[in-house]
């Protein structure tokens, strides 16, 4: 099952849900205020983390 993000526009807290599909709205775990969908952020990767890499 794919991964969502949701953001809280209340407290800003930005949380994940695995589910079969996204809907408009989560409850925030963190206040209970509705959570947002988000646009999730790019994964650190080593090519733009400065690790080196593999080799």
């Amino acid at each position: 099952m794919p991964i969502y993000e949701y953001a809280c526009p209340a407290c800003g807290h930005r949380f994940e849900k695995i589910q079969r599909q996204r809907s408009a709205e989560q409850p925030c775990p963190k206040c209970g205020a509705a959570g947002q969908p988000a646009v999730s952020r790019p994964a650190a990767t080593s090519a733009n983390c400065g690790s080196g890499g593999f080799t």
